[in-house]
């Protein structure tokens, strides 16, 4: 799997940062042993003030 992450700093107390998971939406199990799977792709944002 693979993921992607981006960044950015608009100045000293904000900060926005971008998170796509599972980028080619693969289908993969967790554990071998049972039918227990991944997540599917999705994407997280986050935007953060600091004082």
């Amino acid at each position: 799997m693979a993921s992607l992450l981006a960044q950015y700093r608009f100045d000293d107390h904000w900060h926005l940062s971008v998170n796509l998971n599972n980028v080619f939406d693969k289908t993969c199990r967790t554990v071998p042993t049972a039918h227990v799977y991944g997540a599917q792709r999705n994407l997280q944002a986050t935007l953060r003030y600091q004082f």
